[in-house]
Formats: C-alpha cells, sequence, structure tokens
C-alpha cells in the first residue's frame, strides 16, 4: 500500500497525465488519492478541508495530507491503477473516486493510539474510513480541532496548519 502512496501521492500525477482526462488545473503534479466506486457513499461524505491520515503498516501513521478537491474520473483513475501502478485491467478494484490532496505532512502516530482516541477495535484500518461526527467530537475534547490534533502529531516543526 505504501508504494501507491508514494506513487500518486508523493510523488503525485503529472500534468502530462492528468490534463488528458481531466478539465481541472491542478498545477505541474497533483496528489491523488483513489477510492473504488464501491466506496461512493463515503467518498460523497469527504469535504475539501478534512485530513486523511495515511497508515504506513508496522502499528504506524506517517503521514496526512488534506483535501483539497475531489473527482469522479473513471478514465483517470483506469490510466492512474494501469500505467502507473501496474494493476491489470482484469481485477475487479477501480479507482474511479479521486481525492485531490494537498502536499502530505508527515506525522508520527501509533495505530494503537488512533484506535484508543477514536474508540476503533483495530489498530489499523482494514479500508478507508471516515471518522463518524461523534468520534470527531471525541477527539475534539483532547484537542481543539482536527487542525489541532495534526499540528500536534507533525514531525516537521511546522508553526501552524494552514
Amino acid at each position: 500500500m505504501f508504494d501507491i502512496f508514494q506513487r500518486t501521492v508523493l510523488d503525485g500525477i503529472g500534468r502530462e497525465i492528468y490534463s488528458q482526462y481531466s478539465e481541472q488545473e491542478w498545477g505541474d503534479s497533483v496528489n491523488l488519492w483513489g477510492l473504488t466506486s464501491s466506496m461512493e457513499t463515503t467518498w460523497g461524505k469527504v469535504s475539501t478541508g478534512d485530513w486523511i491520515l495515511f497508515y504506513t503498516g508496522s502499528d504506524q501513521y506517517e503521514y496526512a495530507a488534506k483535501v483539497s478537491d475531489k473527482e469522479q474520473n473513471p478514465d483517470l483513475g483506469d490510466v492512474i491503477r494501469n500505467n502507473i501502478l501496474g494493476v491489470d485491467d482484469d481485477e475487479s478494484r477501480d479507482w474511479d473516486l479521486l481525492l485531490v490532496l494537498e502536499d502530505p505532512v508527515p506525522v508520527a502516530i501509533s495505530g494503537h493510539e488512533v484506535s484508543e482516541l477514536l474508540d476503533y477495535g483495530n489498530n489499523f484500518p482494514v479500508r478507508f474510513i471516515r471518522v463518524t461526527q461523534s468520534r470527531k467530537e471525541a477527539l475534539q475534547e483532547e484537542y481543539i480541532s482536527v487542525d489541532e490534533f495534526i499540528q500536534k502529531i507533525r514531525t516537521d516543526d511546522a508553526e501552524s496548519v494552514a
């Protein structure tokens, strides 16, 4: 999973690729994360300004990124899956639902800590999970906001989260 994250979020998708399939102007490169069409209800609830934590294995979340846009784009998703990620066409997992992300920031928090803070049964995500409002409110009891939470777990000494 980290390899996918590396290629689509850390490295980003270049304009020479995305501009052939999207009318959006995201700059020289865009950080994209894709969800399958089976996650459409969850994807529909994601809003600009939401944070995504990326689990990188070994009980660690090592990156977070803020959503700046989203686009349902099966053609771009297929090009990313087939040409960038090297996933075979015959696999049933699509990447039709794209989340456009701001540049990711390095963070350090264990899966155990996230599980405890948000009252999840697993120390790692089994798929893309959107934090419910009640769990978000529990996080805000300890941290004033999600932005403050991200600021506390950042590892790059940034002064503020924009």
